[in-house]
């Protein structure tokens, strides 16, 4: 598979599930997430679930899903593009 065909996929999958499937592929603990971020897990939660409307707005949601980016040390391109998919049931502020 190339890499657009990757991307690609990872889009239509959806932002939570790319965060949800890394971390995961890293043994990384959701709670152990949160506590190096100092960020609550049912904010981290709502995010690999896509509840947008549990998150405070869209900064917020793409400030939070750059930061795990960098934390589990992946590409932060597709994560945003797929939250921009559904950015239509992201809250604004």
């Amino acid at each position: 598979m190339n890499p657009d065909q990757t991307s690609a996929q990872n889009t239509a999958e959806g932002a939570g599930a790319i965060l949800r499937k890394a971390r995961e592929s890293k043994g990384m603990h959701i709670s152990f997430l949160a506590n190096t971020l100092r960020i609550p897990v049912a904010r981290i939660k709502a995010l690999e679930e896509d509840r947008w409307s549990d998150l405070p707005d869209l900064v917020f949601a793409r400030a939070l899903a750059q930061s795990i980016c960098r934390q589990l040390k992946i590409e932060a391109a597709p994560v945003l593009a797929a939250m921009m998919i559904s950015r239509t049931s992201l809250p604004t502020t």
